[in-house]
């Protein structure tokens, strides 16, 4: 089908040169589209203007339907010495999701055939270095077919349908995470197996969007690791902040005056900031330190980059994309927060770096990597001065109570990392088994647990203990000069 009996251009271009021995030389680009019918395609000609010569190159791309796509090049005397076509089609294969792509060449140059021969020969070669299976299989002559079938969110099983050979391999590690469910007979799908074209580009983007959310003790990272973690008292946590040098956000939580049930959020963006908080059963909302109305807002500060907040169900959605935050979701009770593309590897908090590296997940203000999650999500408690603050928790280095046998020798031992202690004058009413490292020196030496008199942090981890952690205090005797 001829775009062009139906439509008019969309582009058109005309190029006129002069040759070397002055004869003047033009060519012709005509472009037509049809980008919203039911099957959108791009048509493209180039043809050469110069005299008889009926040289021209002809393109064309379509999407047949929802899983199916075909593209054409074709050059030559009017369009018909050569041909390449490609067609990509989605489906299942042995009950996943698959994407097959089909190349034929049944008319090309010998220059072209001896260059695919070329390549082709490393062929056997690049398989082996990688580690793919291959067999000998008469396949046909001028078509070559790709099918990469996804087993799961982070595997993928490939087959190469080659002329005279079939190359395979299994299990093929992803560098993302892809929204793919559990496998499904394939009697049991129903048309459309998988709209490809459609919905999977949008549904592979939304994906990828790095989401961190806390729901009373239950906490989701970025890269997707869950731990549970009860908050102390009074204590704002560092969730998600821009750890690059802009430090664009800082979003901030902490358990609410009027029950451990519910949490109070603090977000700074830029010279903003915005409370959010339960107060008397219902949500509250501060901007600026000024109170404002949350029934059916929607508040929009005026300013260069775009910041709004909307009511939205039983709570309030936050919108600052320019500042690295698309979406912050509070109702007192939870809280997502969905931080843009280009804020990956630049986060830092409880809600991890958005880097997909499990591994280092539990990563602390300090650059170590905590043994626990308790450890790691105290480590991001915010300290504040003891008088000033409600928070009346800060973490020390702590010198473990009892002595130790170590390579023979009675040994007095101190944490290389600091441990959440109740301030001076406070003592502990509630506590928490954390993991810690200790560095051990004989009994009888002569040092001690005194600021700057020992680089603990610096030395070599001797012992692991489990101790107790301080979470809540009282604190009668803080003597506080007003």
């Amino acid at each position: 089908k001829f775009l062009g009996d139906s439509t008019s251009p969309t582009l058109a271009v005309i190029l006129r040169a002069l040759r070397n021995n002055k004869n003047l030389a033009g060519f012709q680009l005509v472009l037509y589209t049809d980008l919203y019918s039911t099957k959108p395609r791009i048509q493209a000609f180039v043809s050469n203007i110069t005299g008889s010569s009926k040289w021209k190159i002809c393109a064309d791309a379509s999407i047949v339907n929802a899983h199916k796509a075909a593209t054409y090049l074709k050059w030559g005397r009017d369009c018909q010495d050569y041909k390449i076509a490609t067609e990509v089609v989605t489906g299942r294969f042995a009950d996943h999701p698959a994407i097959q792509v089909k190349l034929e060449w049944p008319k090309v140059p010998s220059r072209f055939k001896s260059s695919l021969n070329w390549f082709y020969s490393f062929v056997p070669g690049i398989a082996y270095i990688l580690g793919y299976s291959e067999i000998e299989h008469k396949n046909p002559s001028q078509q070559a077919k790709m099918i990469v079938s996804l087993t799961s969110s982070r595997t993928f099983d490939f087959v190469a349908k080659l002329p005279e050979r079939t190359i395979f391999s299994r299990a093929l590690r992803l560098p993302i995470s892809l929204p793919v469910g559990p496998p499904v007979p394939e009697s049991a799908v129903q048309s459309p197996v998988w709209n490809f074209f459609s919905e999977a580009p949008s549904a592979v983007m939304e994906h990828l969007k790095a989401r961190c959310t806390v729901s009373q003790d239950k906490i989701t990272t970025f890269n997707e690791v869950k731990f549970n973690y009860s908050m102390p008292t009074n204590c704002y946590h560092i969730l998600a902040q821009d750890c690059s040098p802009e430090l664009k956000f800082l979003v901030m939580m902490k358990n609410a005056e009027e029950s451990a049930d519910l949490k109070a959020i603090n977000v700074k963006l830029g010279h903003h900031e915005i409370d959010m908080y339960p107060e008397n059963g219902l949500l509250s909302l501060m901007v600026n330190g000024v109170e404002t109305p949350v029934e059916n807002i929607t508040y929009s500060l005026d300013s260069d980059a775009s910041l709004v907040i909307n009511s939205e169900k039983k709570g309030l959605s936050l919108l600052a994309p320019d500042y690295g935050i698309d979406k912050l979701y509070f109702d007192g009770r939870s809280l997502k927060v969905q931080v843009a593309f280009w804020m990956a590897g630049k986060t830092c908090g409880i809600c991890g770096k958005y880097d997909a590296e499990k591994e280092q997940e539990f990563q602390m203000p300090s650059g170590s990597v905590a043994k626990d999650a308790v450890s790691f999500a105290q480590s991001w408690i915010l300290s504040e001065k003891p008088c000033a603050g409600a928070c009346k928790l800060q973490r020390s280095l702590v010198k473990l109570e009892r002595t130790i046998q170590l390579e023979g020798q009675e040994s007095k031992c101190y944490s290389v990392e600091p441990v959440m202690r109740c301030i001076k004058g406070c003592s502990a009413t509630e506590t928490t088994p954390v993991s810690v490292g200790f560095h051990c020196l004989p009994a009888d030496s002569a040092a001690s647990l005194v600021e700057g008199q020992m680089k603990l942090d610096q030395k070599s981890e001797d012992t692991r203990e489990t101790i107790d952690a301080h979470t809540a205090c009282s604190c009668e005797e803080l003597q506080c000069i007003e």
